[in-house]
């Protein structure tokens, strides 16, 4: 277990387990959260920007079943938070390029969730004869709404 404490009001948990479920196979669940405030400061209203929070779990389960070495994991997380719109802003705060200030009726601090599924698995075997084989499965999934 961590807890952390850092720049930008920045929080962070972890915790982990490890369980034996029987002489060949175990099992570790772990998960972890964190917060932080806003790194860049919106001109306009004074508010900070950029703040995330992120929250996250994974199991591993480990073991043999026969000859075969088993390795699964699973993993989700959920990340929430926004970056903004950076205007480079020139020595008197007046947007340099060409930016139309009338693009922002209300500054506002954009916000965005991103939510991620991730699971492996890994087969492995000893052929004899100084060979082995191993096979790698993944499967990847990830959502932005809009």
């Amino acid at each position: 277990m961590k807890l952390e404490y850092g720049n930008d009001q920045t929080v962070r948990a972890s915790v982990g387990v490890d369980v034996p479920l029987s002489a060949d196979w175990s099992m570790r669940l772990a998960g972890t959260a964190t917060r932080a405030d806003g790194r860049l400061t919106n001109v306009a209203t004074g508010d900070e920007i950029d703040g995330n929070e992120y929250t996250g779990g994974r199991i591993t389960l480990v073991g043999d079943a026969g000859p075969v070495e088993v390795e699964f994991f699973g993993q989700i997380s959920k990340e929430t938070g926004g970056v903004g719109e950076l205007i480079p802003l020139d020595q008197n705060f007046d947007p340099l390029y060409d930016w139309d200030e009338t693009y922002f009726d209300v500054p506002s601090e954009p916000e965005g969730q991103r939510d991620y599924k991730i699971a492996g698995l890994t087969l492995s075997g000893d052929l004899g004869g100084g060979y082995s084989w191993r096979s790698i499965t993944g499967y990847q999934d990830y959502d932005e709404p809009e």
